[in-house]
C-alpha cells in the first residue's frame, strides 16, 4: 500500500554540518529502450519502456544538504545561492512544499498529436525533448482497497531505489532513519491491509455459505412443492377420462333434452297459431254480430215507432166505426149480427204483455153483410178497408215480436 500524503512522515535528527562537496551535473535525459514486435500483420507496433532513473545528489561547496522529507516544526536556513541541481516533486504529495519545483513550463512534445502516419522510433524523432516527473508516488482515498501485485512490485522498487540513493549519499544517519521508519510505515500498513482483506474474505465467505444454505433450503423446499403438485397433477391427468365421457354424456343428454323441449315448443306455437286463428274469426265473427245487433236495435226502434203509430192509427178507426155505427147512416132496422162474419183482431195495450200459445191477432169487429137486404153503402167500403189496414199491421208487429224473441 502506498504512503498517503496526509499520513505523517517520521522526521529523522538533524543532520551534522558537514563539508561541502563539488556537485557534479545530474543526467537528466532518461535512458528509453524499444521492444519491436513482429505481429502478422503490415504495421509495427512497439513498446516503449521508460526507465527513469534516481539522480545522485551531492552537496556544493556553497550550499547544505537538502534532506528528502523535512520535519514542519523544525527550521532550516538557505543560502540566496542557486543550487545547480533542483528535484522536481510536484507529485510528492504535501508535504513536500518544501522543495523547489523544477521546470515551470515543460517543453512542448515533439510527438506530432494529429499526424496518422506517425512510427515511433524514427531518425528524426527528438527524444531528448521528452519531459518525465521522476518521483511520482501515487495516492489512493480508499482505504480499504484491496493491494495489487504490480503495486508491490512498484513498492519494492522504490525501496530499491531509495536504498540506492542512501547507499550513495554522506548522511548515513538520516538516510538509515528515514528508510527504517519507511519501512515500518510501509510494512504496518501492508499488514493492516492484509488484515482487512483478511476480514473481507471471512466476511464474503460466511456470506456465501449464508447464500449457499438458503439457496439450498429454497431449492429443497420448491423440489418438495414441485413433487407435491407432480402429484396433484398426476391425480388429476388420471381423473380427466372419466370426466371427459361424464361431461360428454350429460351434454348428450341436455342436448336430448332441448330437442324435445324444442319440439314441445313448435307444437304448442302451432295449437297456439291455430287458436290465434280462430280467435281472430270469432272475432271478426263477434263484430258482424255486434253491427247486427246494431241494426236490429235501430230497427226494433224503427219497428216500435211503427206500431206507436199503428196503434193510434187502430184506435182512430174504431172510434170512427164506432161513431159510424152508432149513427147508423140511415139504417132503420137493428141488423142482425152473424158469428160467421166476426173477425177476431188483438190489439194489445201498452204494457201488457201477450201469452205465447195461440194469440189473437185480430180485434173482434162485427161485420155485418147486408148484400142481401140492401147494397153495400160507401161507409161500409171504407170500414172493411181500414179492416184490412189494421190486419196488415198488427200481422207486421208479429213478425217483428217474434224476430226479437228468436
Amino acid at each position: 500500500m502506498m504512503v498517503g500524503p496526509s499520513e505523517p512522515v517520521p522526521s529523522p535528527k538533524k543532520a551534522a554540518k558537514r563539508k561541502p562537496k563539488v556537485l557534479e551535473p545530474v543526467n537528466t535525459n532518461p535512458e528509453v529502450t524499444f521492444e519491436i514486435l513482429n505481429p502478422f500483420s503490415n504495421y509495427h507496433y512497439f513498446n516503449i519502456h521508460f526507465y527513469c532513473p534516481i539522480p545522485t545528489c551531492f552537496l556544493g561547496i556553497s550550499q547544505s544538504q537538502t534532506p528528502l522529507f523535512t520535519n514542519s516544526n523544525a527550521t532550516t536556513t538557505t543560502s540566496n545561492i542557486e543550487p545547480l541541481v533542483t528535484i522536481n516533486a510536484s507529485d510528492a504529495g504535501e508535504r513536500a512544499s518544501d522543495f523547489a519545483a523544477g521546470h515551470s513550463t515543460p517543453p512542448a512534445s515533439p510527438f506530432r498529436q494529429n499526424d496518422p502516419y506517425m512510427i515511433y522510433g524514427d531518425d528524426d524523432e527528438d527524444f531528448a525533448g521528452l519531459t518525465y516527473s521522476p518521483f511520482n508516488i501515487r495516492t489512493e482515498s480508499d482505504d480499504e482497497a484491496p493491494v495489487m501485485g504490480r503495486k508491490l512490485k512498484a513498492i519494492h522498487k522504490r525501496l530499491d531505489l531509495l536504498l540506492q540513493a542512501s547507499k550513495a549519499s554522506s548522511n548515513d544517519d538520516y538516510s538509515q532513519a528515514t528508510i527504517k521508519s519507511l519501512l515500518e510505515t510501509l510494512t504496518k500498513e501492508h499488514s493492516t491491509n492484509l488484515e482487512k482483506m483478511n476480514k473481507a474474505v471471512d466476511a464474503s465467505t460466511s456470506v456465501c455459505n449464508n447464500m449457499t444454505e438458503k439457496a439450498n433450503e429454497v431449492i429443497s423446499s420448491l423440489g418438495s412443492t414441485l413433487k407435491r403438485e407432480k402429484a396433484k397433477l398426476q391425480e388429476v391427468r388420471t381423473g380427466l377420462p372419466t370426466d371427459h365421457v361424464e361431461f360428454n354424456s350429460s351434454i348428450s343428454s341436455k342436448i336430448s333434452k332441448l330437442q324435445d323441449d324444442s319440439a314441445m315448443e313448435r307444437k304448442i306455437m302451432d295449437s297456439l297459431s291455430l287458436k290465434i286463428e280462430k280467435v281472430k274469426v270469432l272475432t271478426v265473427k263477434l263484430r258482424n254480430a255486434e253491427k247486427q245487433v246494431i241494426d236490429l236495435l235501430s230497427e226494433k226502434a224503427t219497428m216500435k215507432s211503427c206500431i206507436a203509430d199503428v196503434n193510434g192509427m187502430t184506435i182512430r178507426c174504431s172510434r170512427i166505426w164506432f161513431y159510424s155505427k152508432r149513427r147508423g147512416e140511415g139504417v132503420t132496422q137493428s141488423k142482425k149480427e152473424d158469428p160467421k162474419l166476426l173477425v177476431k183482431a188483438t190489439v194489445n195495450p201498452e204494457g201488457e204483455t201477450e201469452p205465447k200459445g195461440k194469440e189473437k191477432l185480430f180485434i173482434e169487429v162485427p161485420i155485418i153483410d147486408n148484400s142481401e137486404d140492401e147494397e153495400p153503402d160507401e161507409n161500409e167500403l171504407k170500414k172493411k178497408e181500414c179492416d184490412a189496414q189494421i190486419y196488415e199491421h198488427q200481422r207486421i208487429i208479429r213478425e217483428a215480436q217474434v224476430k226479437e224473441k228468436s
